[in-house]
Parts: structure tokens; sequence; C-alpha cells
């Protein structure tokens, strides 16, 4: 076994790998996000396929993804179990904070499973530390990072290419699961080295300017959310076991943080400049 040792949003997870297995191909995109050797927040172990017994559970959530359909279940003794595509498994205790895998190895999505279990284990984990990985884009413009949520299909990447495209000085922070950490200097958000089909592995952090819900519409119209309209606006994108009294209650008391401090709004839209152009004019106060 070989240990390595990473820290995204100020969180460090050591990740323990067969020798057969190398980081430097499986984990790319995780490079920026080496660190030097520290106690851990949380671990993740893969072991050789085989050398695992997995207990039975019930399911409790299901959907499907690129690798397939994806499960979790939850055995008596209160362990997930993760399966995606029925050749890839990892056993969590119920924080996330140890975790153990088995995977194909002969199969083409190998790696790939590998960096989505590290992205299940990361977002439960990370709750614990006042941190919530938040399905979203996010760009960077004047010292402060903007999030884009929506539904699959709603357009969050393109409303964050009419950014750069409209905004001198607008990039890219993270494209698909950037992380909001709560602490004494406010709300940051942080990139990380999972964000979807853009390559954009950046480990960098900013304040937190606004965060907006997309809907797609054949106007462009914004509207301020606050109070609960806030909470209920940004809640869907974020990840916690649904069901898990400790995870949610860790995931709500965050929220209501962020919530209380930071701009959110809802933009119904087309896919258009003047969509970016009225977002920003409303968000970027």
């Amino acid at each position: 076994m070989r240990s390595i040792y990473y820290k995204v949003a100020g969180i460090v997870f050591r990740v323990d790998l067969p020798e057969s297995i190398g980081p430097e191909r499986s984990l790319r995109s995780f490079r920026n996000f080496l660190c030097g050797e520290a106690g851990p927040d949380f671990t993740f172990t893969l072991r050789e396929r085989g050398e695992m017994t997995f207990p039975e559970t019930v399911t409790i959530d299901e959907s499907d993804s690129d690798l397939g359909h994806v499960t979790l279940g939850k055995s008596g003794d209160g362990h997930y179990v993760t399966t995606i595509g029925a050749r890839h498994k990892m056993l969590s205790d119920r924080e996330f904070l140890e975790n153990m895998a088995e995977i194909d190895p002969n199969s083409p999505d190998a790696s790939s499973a590998l960096v989505s279990m590290l992205r299940i284990a990361f977002s439960q984990a990370a709750l614990k530390y006042g941190c919530i990985s938040i399905h979203s884009s996010a760009v960077v413009l004047g010292g402060r990072a903007f999030l884009f949520l929506g539904s699959s299909g709603t357009g969050k990447s393109t409303h964050s290419a009419l950014w750069l495209k409209n905004f001198k000085g607008a990039r890219l922070l993270n494209d698909d699961n950037p992380v909001l950490r709560v602490g004494d200097s406010g709300v940051i958000a942080y990139g990380t080295p999972w964000s979807g089909k853009t390559p954009c592995y950046v480990n960098e952090n900013w304040p937190v300017g606004g965060i907006v819900r997309l809907r797609q519409a054949p106007y462009n119209r914004y509207m301020e959310c606050v109070d609960i309209e806030a909470f209920v606006n940004i809640l869907p994108s974020c990840s916690a076991v649904r069901g898990d009294s400790l995870l949610q209650t860790r995931l709500h008391d965050t929220l209501a943080e962020i919530c209380a401090v930071i701009r959110t709004g809802m933009l119904e839209c087309r896919p258009d400049d003047e969509a970016a152009i009225l977002c920003e004019n409303k968000i970027n106060v």
C-alpha cells in the first residue's frame, strides 16, 4: 500500500492505494491538491479485488450516472455501502470518515469510479467540518466567486461561459462540484478535483459574492431570494445522505449560516448575453 495525502477546502484526507494502482494516472485531477503527510480528517482505502466482505444492506437511494446505476445501501449497524455499476463498491462508516473500497481493475471506467467514490466520501465527511459540496458551476469575478445552480441540463456551464465572454477578468473556478466552507472570514468557495466534463481543477479559494439558481424560460427575469426562500433555493444542489439525521442536521446548520450572509437569487432565463448581464447586475453588488 502507498499513502497519498490531499487537501481540499482545508480538509486533509489520506488515500491508500495498492502498489498496482498509480495515482499519477488514476487521480490526475488531484495533482494540484497534493499536500504533505498530516493527520487526516478522513481516510479512503482501496483494497485488492476479493479482499473485502460487504454487509447486507437496505437500499435507501438510487440514481444513474455516466458510470451506470448507483445504489446507496445502509446496513443494520449503520454502515453505508455505495455500489457503482455493480462492479465497484465502497464501505463507509456513518460519517464517511473511514471508507474502504473495491474497484474492478479490468473495467474501462475503473479510474472514473475511484474519483467518483472519493467525491462521495468527501461530500459526506466534509459536513462535519462546516463544508458543503454543491452541484454547481462557479466563476470568479472581481475577487469573488459566484455560483450557478440548477437541474442537469439547465445550462449552468453555458451561463458560466456567458460570464467569461461578457465580463473582463472573469474565469472559471469549477464546473461541477465546488465546495463552500463557513469560517471566521465568511463563506468561501473552493475549487476541487471534481469538475464534471470540464477539466478545471483549480486549487484556489475565494469569498462568495452570490448564489443563483437558473431556470430555463423564454425570457430573462431575476428574483432575489431571502430567508427560507434562499434556503430552499440552494438545498437541492447540496450533497447529504437523505434520511440520515446526523448528516442532514450538519448540512442544514451550515446552509442556514450561508443563507444568512450570502446574496441569493433565482434567474429565469434564456441562454444569452442578456441573461448573464442581468444576473451580474443583480448579484454582483
